[in-house]
């Protein structure tokens, strides 16, 4: 259950709400053990009097929703709740400058770096069947800023996504007795650029090509994502080695689903951004 309308935060308690979770996130990501509801309590006496326990902390489950939509990781334990006010959106974005936040975040990617590889001991495991995306629908923000004040974080969580999926194409090539292509397993996005209509050059068993495109996002498997118009041409070109690989809920258990051939013939693509010029 999201906040109830017409419960309007002011500016002074967003910041500090805002200050809270930043805090929380820092101790999250060293591993600090946190009496939540003790850090709820002190919050609501010291800085929002006119909020009770219960209020703060389903403010701070908004607050991670706004982290999961910028593709940030969240403080454990606070499920996102949506319907969010927008100021906390602006707050949460101007925090993103600050130092604490920034080490919070950059702590959490060397976690994800380190950590990812305890999942890849049964990488049967990590797939799921495409139709948890439709039974798990998600409504994209409708707020135009959302196509640019995120595209950082977007391009982070996408980079720790490929670097993940590399380890998993090489386990998989590894559990099917093939180690020398595992070895062969390129991050063709991270080697030579974008421009390939890819992100990874992995192989099947018998030494056919696999061109994997990744996409991944902190939420959900029911959340929209983007295509690019090269992507879909060259999955059209190469519908025999094409691969899309959606990794979802990155930064707690990430798992995927795996969509083979033409993107669309697999895909239910739905066109939001035009490229425009004037009419002659």
């Amino acid at each position: 259950m999201a906040e109830e309308a017409g419960d309007n935060w002011s500016r002074r308690e967003v910041d500090a709400i805002v200050r809270l979770y930043v805090d929380m996130l820092g101790r999250d990501t060293r591993g600090e053990k946190m009496n939540k509801s003790a850090l709820y309590r002190e919050t609501a006496a010291a800085h929002l009097p006119a909020r009770n326990v219960k209020s703060v902390e389903r403010k701070l489950q908004n607050i991670s929703a706004v982290m999961e939509d910028l593709g940030l990781p969240r403080v454990s334990g606070l499920a996102p709740l949506r319907k969010i006010q927008g100021i906390l959106t602006d707050a949460v974005r101007e925090a993103l400058g600050h130092q604490e936040l920034e080490e919070a975040v950059s702590r959490a990617v060397s976690l994800a770096r380190e950590d990812r590889g305890v999942y890849l001991d049964d990488v049967d495991s990590l797939v799921v069947d495409p139709t948890e995306a439709r039974l798990q629908p998600y409504k994209q923000l409708n707020d135009v800023r959302h196509f640019d004040w995120n595209d950082a974080e977007r391009r982070r969580i996408g980079l720790l996504g490929e670097e993940w999926v590399v380890q998993v194409e090489q386990a998989r090539l590894s559990k099917a007795g093939q180690p020398s292509l595992a070895g062969q397993v390129t991050h063709t996005a991270k080697v030579d650029g974008d421009g390939a209509g890819y992100d990874i050059h992995s192989f099947e068993a018998d030494g056919r090509d696999r061109l994997i495109e990744v996409k991944t996002t902190a939420s959900g498997p029911g959340r929209s994502f983007h295509v690019t118009r090269n992507e879909l041409e060259v999955s059209k070109q190469r519908a025999d080695a094409f691969w899309l690989y959606r990794v979802f809920d990155f930064w707690s258990t990430p798992r995927m689903y795996q969509l083979a051939g033409a993107m669309d013939q697999t895909l239910q693509l739905d066109p939001r951004v035009f490229a425009a010029l004037p009419k002659l």
